[in-house]
């Protein structure tokens, strides 16, 4: 027996959309000082994948990989924005989050 199929399938594109592209964007647009500044667009960034990790467990009782994902990204941007580190840092953190998802699919 196979499992049923789910009424709406999901869309990997819009999932990496509202838990990666979006959040960075806001991170990067409203983290002046005039706009939201640091801290407050790392909030309103991290409620992206956060908020829909929270709706597909509550809908489909199990984690999305793409919120979890999100979170890792921006909270590692945000925190490595906040703490003000070195640009070497930026860009361990470009080349791992690939490396991850490479060793993490199937």
């Amino acid at each position: 027996m196979s499992s049923p199929v789910p009424k709406n399938p999901p869309n990997p594109l819009f999932e990496i959309a509202l838990t990666i592209v979006l959040p960075s964007l806001v991170l990067d647009k409203l983290s002046k000082p005039e706009m939201l500044g640091p801290f407050g667009a790392l909030v309103v960034s991290l409620l992206f994948p956060l908020g829909f990790g929270v709706w597909c467990w509550y809908k489909k009782t199990g984690w999305n990989v793409f919120s979890i994902l999100g979170l890792a990204t921006i909270l590692l941007s945000g925190g490595l924005g906040l703490l003000k580190l070195p640009a070497v840092w930026v860009a361990v953190k470009e080349t791992a989050m690939p490396l991850i998802i490479a060793v993490a699919s199937p």
